[in-house]
């Protein structure tokens, strides 16, 4: 996120909809790809209860330099034993009240300040 976004609620707001949405469309994981070091993002991703699953050094170059990569998962469905047969594209979810409610809640998110 570009520095003068950051501390805004803007990524919050932004997993905030769309974990559920996915969850809704049938996807049971969520991965976060993170590059290292960055406690910020590190602290959204887990305040939004990924966990760390692995690091690989010295794998991503970014601004000149060398980085190492973490990888973050979130389960968003305990569905695991029975997957959906196939994933429901977001243009097919009917906009339902629950999905127009997710939507809301981060566009709320976004315009609170303090």
């Amino acid at each position: 996120m570009h520095p003068n976004f950051r501390r805004q609620n803007i990524a919050k707001a932004l997993y905030g909809a769309l974990i559920p949405i996915l969850s809704l469309q049938g996807f049971v994981k969520l991965f976060g790809v993170i590059t290292l070091p960055n406690q910020g993002s590190i602290a959204l991703h887990e305040s939004m209860g990924f966990q760390k699953m692995t690091e690989y050094r010295d794998v991503g170059y970014k601004m000149n330099q060398w980085h190492h990569v973490g990888w973050w998962e979130l389960t968003i469905s305990e569905n695991l034993q029975n997957p959906p047969s196939e994933i429901i594209p977001f243009s097919m979810l009917k906009l339902n009240n629950k999905v127009a409610e997710l939507m809301e809640n981060a566009r709320t998110l976004l315009f609170l300040k303090g």
